[in-house]
């Protein structure tokens, strides 16, 4: 009983150590907008999938035909056309370029909108919401709301 429970227990430390494995919780903003720089809404024009050519041309090489590596979102260069700053310096009808990744992060198609977290310890990292999630609405209220004190 006792060597059963071990074994799932190290089953389950490798599961959480190995990120490459799996996800245990999609990457949303946290409650607290003091630890973002920036908070603003945008559509997104463009996107650079930076790691997606090496990785696959690796699967490629050695005859695997694998298009998605893990859960974890690779990090991906987007280019974001800001339509209204809720926090921050970010300057409206400008472009902002970041970088998204992240466990469960959505890849943007061009043209989506969304609402923009860029954390302040890493000013290129940004945690998105986009228009078409279903907690975009209550980060959205939540965001006018932190704005208005």
């Amino acid at each position: 009983m006792i060597m059963k429970h071990f074994k799932i227990y190290t089953l389950f430390l490798i599961l959480i150590s190995n990120s490459s494995l799996a996800c245990i919780q999609k990457l949303e903003p946290i409650n607290n907008f003091d630890r973002y720089s920036d908070i603003f809404l945008g559509e997104v024009v463009a996107i650079n999938n930076i790691d997606y050519i090496k990785i696959r041309k690796k699967y490629l090489a050695k005859g695997k035909n694998i298009r998605k590596f893990s859960d974890i979102t690779l990090p991906h260069s987007v280019t974001i056309l800001v339509t209204h700053t809720i926090k921050g310096e970010v300057a409206v009808y400008n472009t902002k370029k970041v970088i998204i990744s992240g466990c469960g992060v959505l890849i943007p198609k061009i043209y989506e909108e969304g609402l923009f977290f860029i954390e302040k310890r890493r000013k290129n990292k940004v945690i998105p919401v986009y228009k078409n999630e279903s907690k975009y609405t209550k980060y959205l209220i939540k965001s006018f709301e932190v704005r208005k004190k």
